[in-house]
């Protein structure tokens, strides 16, 4: 009885062991692109501040001659607090990384899912943006 307990534990546990070592090669990967990928997300958070800025200077102009529904101000508002809380992580975890390569590299791949979570909240309010920009043109 013990000898097929151990016949049926010695593949399982290579099994565990083995999908172990590919979670740790993906982890080393994600860190070694970690550098690159946070000056990626960076430069997109630049230029995704620039055109919220131009955004917001059309709506206090009244460039489009219409006077904007309040949601439009208010998904910009949350477009922008959406942006710069992510913007301030990627700025830390690029710090982190600039200072302490190794580590810095680990927090950014612990950090995905936050970064993950923040980058859809920045979706949804960039499409709420968006579809009240095209009912004001409308």
């Amino acid at each position: 009885m013990e000898v097929v307990g151990l016949a049926v534990g010695i593949p399982s546990l290579a099994g565990q062991i083995t999908a172990g070592l590919l979670k740790f090669k993906e982890i080393a990967d994600s860190m070694r692109e970690a550098p690159t990928d946070i000056q990626k997300m960076m430069n997109q958070m630049q230029h995704l501040h620039q055109v919220l800025l131009e955004v917001q200077a059309e709506l206090e102009a009244g460039v489009l001659n219409v006077v904007p529904p309040p949601s439009a101000q208010m998904c910009l508002d949350h477009c922008l607090e959406s942006a710069n809380l992510l913007n301030q992580v990627v700025k830390d975890l690029g710090s982190e990384v600039a200072k302490r390569k190794k580590v810095g590299s680990f927090k950014w791949v612990m950090k995905q899912g936050q970064i993950n979570s923040l980058r859809r909240g920045l979706d949804t309010a960039g499409w709420m943006l968006m579809h009240s920009r095209q009912t004001i043109m409308e």
